[in-house]
């Protein structure tokens, strides 16, 4: 069996289980609960077929985007500190947009 083959198997393998997986998931986080395949059908199938289905997936996923973004906090306070093999601290507060700043390096 050639490489090409391989790799083209390795492909449909991925591209059957995104199809099995995403669906699912959507499913599952929406409800709540473990999903059968009952459950998760339609999507599916509209993921199966792209761009019709993606079209009517996206609002959903747009809407747990939403309600998870009302119920996180927007700023995280507080430090966070590292421990190198020397032993020496480095205290570092999160900026807003969640990268690190270290003082006198700005």
């Amino acid at each position: 069996m050639t490489w090409h083959i391989r790799t083209h198997f390795f492909a449909m393998f991925c591209l059957f289980y995104d199809l099995y997986f995403v669906p699912k998931s959507l499913v599952t986080v929406e409800s709540g609960k473990q999903a059968t395949f009952y459950d998760y059908a339609g999507p599916f199938f509209l993921k199966w077929f792209f761009p019709i289905g993606i079209w009517f997936i996206q609002p959903r996923i747009n809407r747990l985007y939403a309600r998870q973004a009302s119920t996180t906090p927007i700023i995280e306070t507080g430090t966070v500190s590292l421990r190198g093999r020397d032993d020496h601290s480095l205290t570092a507060p999160r900026s807003r947009v969640g990268q690190w700043r270290v003082a006198g390096f700005e």
